[in-house]
Order: C-alpha cells, then structure tokens, then sequence
C-alpha cells in the first residue's frame, strides 16, 4: 500500500466522482453519451487497474490518459462539456478539456522530478546508445571514404566536416601510414 502514489490516486478518484455523477445526470436526464466518453470511461477503468496491480505505474497510466483527455479524445464529463474549442465547428472536435487540463497541471506540478526522468525514458538516448550512434554515423564516413586516394583524403580534411567524418577520414590517414611503414 505505500507504493500507492497519493497525487495520482486522488486525481483518479476525482476523475471516477466526476464520471460517476454525470453518468447518473445522463441517464436521468437522457443525455447523448459520446464515444470519447465511453472511451473515457474505459481509460479510467485500464488506468485505476494499473494504479491497483503496478502502482510504480501509476504515474504514466494517469499522465497519458489526461493528456488525451486534454485534447478531448477522451472525455470525463458526459453532461457538462466543459471544453475550449478552436477551429471550424463542422470539421473537428479539437478543443482543450478544463477538466482534464486542471488535474495534468496539479500532477505536473506535484510530479515535476517523475515527469523528467519519464521524458529522459521516452525521448532521450542513454550516453552507451549516443555512443554507438556516433560510432554507426562514423562508419558510415568511413565505408563511404575508404576508396579516396591520399590527395583528396587531405582535400576533404580542409573543408568544413562534421566530427566523425574527420574523425573517419584522420582513422583511414593513420590506418594508410601503419600499413606502408609495415
């Protein structure tokens, strides 16, 4: 239980408080219920399982969950649409959702550290996979130098190369004058 993330199950309890009351003022009141408010409902059910069976989760399931409700791809409130909207009425339902753009900034505020490294995770290389991308991009320059005669090895190191070009261009240089003197 003391894994349980405190910001994300209150913000998954709001979202359920809020669900569940516009569910019973729909019924009562026979209002159209949408598909991204089904959708919505189905988040809510897959990311309150993930919170209960891998709360270390929790954090991703709910982030990802109110930024589609952000962009209402996903709705909360069936009854109540409370929805900046943008663009034409007839083309696209786009429009930022104020519920779920409230509970995102509460969780991003309270869970800055989480939202970096999660970013870190996502979008960011680690130094062992930024090192065999340079190396991979240096071979490249290497395979595509390799058939250069001397003269124009020493014209491309003159001109203006990125670093693992030079890098592979010095290689095949040093490589060349090993395998002459030997």
């Amino acid at each position: 239980m003391e894994n349980f993330k405190k910001t994300e199950i209150v913000i998954i309890v709001i979202l359920w408080i809020i669900l569940i009351t516009t569910c019973l003022i729909s019924i009562l009141n026979d209002f159209v219920i949408y598909t991204s408010d089904y959708l919505g409902l189905i988040g809510l059910i897959i990311v309150t399982a993930i919170a209960s069976l891998r709360p270390e989760k929790s954090f991703k399931s709910v982030f990802v969950l109110l930024l589609l409700g952000l962009f209402n791809l996903v709705s909360f409130s069936f009854s109540v649409r409370m929805v900046f909207r943008f663009g034409s009425q007839d083309s696209m339902n786009l429009g930022i959702q104020i519920i779920s753009f409230v509970l995102l900034t509460a969780l991003l505020v309270r869970k800055r550290e989480k939202l970096h490294r999660f970013y870190q995770e996502v979008f960011m290389q680690t130094e062992e996979e930024k090192e065999l991308s340079r190396k991979n991009f240096q071979n490249q320059f290497t395979a595509k130098f390799e058939r250069l005669s001397d003269k124009e090895i020493e014209a491309k190191l003159q001109q203006d190369l990125v670093p693992e070009a030079i890098k592979a261009l010095v290689e095949i240089k040093e490589e060349r004058k090993r395998n002459t003197v030997s």
